[in-house]
C-alpha cells in the first residue's frame, strides 16, 4: 500500500514539472533547459517554495516514509528534474542547506524552528543517468531522536532550506532551485498531556451544575436548552422567531498565556442564526446581549459555517480574534466568564449540539 502512495505523490511530482514545462513553453526562452526541484512548485506553484510534510492528509498524497524496522527514520521525498526539449543527456547537481534562505523563512512561519543539522541527511550529489528527466532521492530525519528530544514542538513546524548547486550540465532554475521543507510535528510526535480549565465540558449529567443559563432578551422567543444527555442542545419550535442565550461559567486563566478552544459541533437546519464563544471578567446578565471578549463565532450568514454542519469547533469556525486552530492568548489573569451565546433572529435552530469541549493551556 505504501508503494502505491508513493507512486501516486511521484505522479504529482511529475504533473507539475510538466506543467511547468509547459508555462515555459509558451514563454520567449521556449524549450530552455532547467533544472529544479518539483517540490517547490507542489504547493502554490513556487510562490512561496513550501514543501508541507506531510503534504495532504490524503494517504494517496503521502510524501514520506517511515521506517520503523531498522533504522528508525522519516524518510521525505524529494527529487530533481530537468525541463526543456533538449535530448535527455545526464548530469548531476549538489544538494546543500541554505542558511540564509533559513534565517528568512523562520522569521515568516509562525511557531517555526530549524530542523538542527545533526538531525538529518540529504545525498551530497545527486546523478540523473541518460535518458532520464530527474530522479528522486531522500531527505532521511533521526525519528528515535525527534520522539525523543523535540516531542515539546507538538503543534509547531521544524523547517529547512536546501538548494541545487553546481549542476554538471544545463542551467538551474533559479526560481525554483531552493526548497523549503516544513515539518508539521504534530503528525511525528505524540500529543502532550494538556490541562485543561474548563470542567464540565463532556455535559454529563453531574455537570449541569457547573453552567449558568440566561436567557438574553427577555421579549424574544425561547428555545429548549439542554445540558441533558452528554451534550450541550439548542434547538427552537419551527417557524420563524427571535431568541438568544447564554451558557456560562468562570474558569481561572493567566495573562499571556497561551490557550486553545476544542470541542465538537453538530448543527441541522440552522437560519439566521449565530453561535459565539467569549472570554471575559464580564459576567452576563438577563436581559442582556453578551458582546465582551469574543473569541470565535459560527454564523449562518456565512455560507457553511453554521446551517448544517459537523466536526471539530477548532476547524470549522468562520470568525473571530483567535489565531488559526481556535487558539488565543489571555488578556486578563484570575477568574473570568466563558460564554456560549447562540440565537437566532427572524430564523429557527433545528438543531445545535456541543460536546466534549476543553481550553486547553498551550505550552510555550
Amino acid at each position: 500500500m505504501k508503494t502505491k502512495h508513493i507512486y501516486k505523490l511521484l505522479l504529482l511530482v511529475l504533473s507539475t514539472a510538466l506543467i511547468t514545462c509547459e508555462k515555459a513553453d509558451s514563454d520567449k526562452d521556449w524549450g530552455n533547459s532547467l533544472i529544479y526541484m518539483p517540490q517547490a512548485a507542489l504547493l502554490d506553484g513556487g510562490n512561496t517554495i513550501h514543501y508541507p510534510v506531510p503534504f495532504d492528509k490524503n494517504a494517496a498524497l503521502q510524501n514520506y516514509i517511515i521506517d520503523s524496522t531498522e533504522t528508525n527514520t522519516i524518510k521525505v521525498i524529494m527529487g530533481v528534474y530537468r525541463s526543456g526539449l533538449e535530448e535527455l543527456q545526464g548530469y548531476s547537481v549538489s544538494v546543500l542547506p541554505n542558511p540564509a534562505v533559513l534565517q528568512q523563512k523562520l522569521a515568516e512561519i509562525e511557531n517555526a524552528f530549524e530542523l538542527p543539522a545533526d538531525m538529518y541527511s540529504v545525498p551530497e550529489t545527486v546523478e540523473v543517468p541518460d535518458g532520464q528527466r530527474g530522479v528522486n532521492f531522500y531527505l532521511t530525519i533521526d525519528r528515535e531522536r525527534l520522539l525523543e528530544e523535540y516531542g515539546y514542538l507538538w503543534g509547531k513546524s521544524m523547517i529547512l532550506a536546501l538548494s541545487l548547486d553546481k549542476p554538471t550540465r544545463y542551467a538551474l532554475n533559479d526560481k525554483l532551485s531552493t526548497v523549503v521543507v516544513v515539518i508539521n510535528m504534530s503528525e511525528f510526535v505524540p500529543e502532550p498531556e494538556l490541562v485543561n480549565i474548563l470542567p464540565g465540558g463532556e455535559f454529563n449529567p453531574e455537570d449541569e451544575a457547573l453552567w449558568t443559563i440566561v436567557k438574553q432578551d427577555p421579549m424574544t422567543h425561547d428555545a429548549n436548552v439542554s445540558l441533558a444527555g452528554g451534550k450541550l442542545s439548542l434547538s427552537t419550535s419551527p417557524g420563524s422567531l427571535q431568541t438568544n442565550w447564554a451558557i456560562y461559567q468562570a474558569v481561572e486563566v493567566e495573562q499571556g498565556k497561551r490557550y486553545q478552544l476544542r470541542g465538537d459541533i453538530e448543527t441541522e437546519d440552522v437560519s439566521n442564526g449565530w453561535l459565539e464563544f467569549y472570554l471575559h471578567p464580564n459576567e452576563p446578565e438577563y436581559g442582556g446581549d453578551y458582546g465582551s471578549g469574543r473569541l470565535l463565532e459560527f454564523s449562518s450568514w456565512t455560507e457553511g459555517c453554521l446551517g448544517t454542519i459537523s466536526g471539530k469547533i477548532e476547524e470549522l469556525y468562520c470568525g473571530g480574534s483567535t489565531s488559526p486552530g481556535a487558539i488565543f492568548t489571555s488578556n486578563f489573569s484570575g477568574s473570568v466568564f466563558f460564554v456560549i451565546k447562540a440565537g437566532v433572529w427572524d430564523g429557527a435552530i433545528g438543531k445545535i449540539e456541543i460536546d466534549n469541549l476543553k481550553i486547553l493551556e498551550l505550552e510555550d
